[in-house]
């Protein structure tokens, strides 16, 4: 082989050899580049995934805060709904309110021979009725205060 020969392939090779590294080089820079973006896009999923995280806990926080501010104003309704009720039994029996004649003790009170029998029979009677009103009362009273309760919870559910 001649010296001229020789120098070409030696040319050759040494551009073959430079080109090979050079490449490599670009090669290595693209996986250094790719490898900083997979980075970054680790690093910020891992930031969303923790916001999202908080933003749940405040979600989930603030449904506890309504759900136990509505059970509060339930058991203030239903402890007025009981005072209530108890008014009207005392306001019956002081006499302050009275009865509709559906409600009131029957004339056949006053057709017992013993008077006496009659007047415990009538007071007992009508006592029986003013404890019922009452309790019609407070039951009526009670279920509006859970109806009211639970239309609220259903209301802060639906976010109104």
């Amino acid at each position: 082989m001649s010296a001229r020969a020789g120098m070409i392939v030696l040319g050759i090779a040494l551009i073959f050899g430079l080109g090979f590294n050079f490449g490599s080089l670009r090669g290595d820079a693209k996986v250094s580049d790719y490898k900083a973006q997979a980075e970054r896009a680790i690093a910020q999923a891992a930031r969303q995934e923790a916001a999202a995280s908080e933003h749940a806990r405040e979600v989930e926080k603030a449904a506890q805060e309504r759900v136990e501010r509505l059970a509060r104003a339930y058991e203030v309704d239903r402890k007025n709904a009981q005072e209530a009720a108890d008014r009207t039994i005392a306001d019956l029996r002081s006499g302050s309110i009275r009865l509709r004649k559906l409600w009131e003790a029957d004339k056949a009170t006053d057709r017992l021979s013993d008077t006496a029998t009659a007047t415990r029979h009538a007071d007992e009677v009508t006592r029986l009725r003013q404890e019922a009103v009452g309790r019609i009362h407070g039951i009526g009273a009670e279920a509006d205060a859970q109806v009211k309760g639970l239309q609220a919870l259903v209301n802060a559910d639906r976010g109104r």
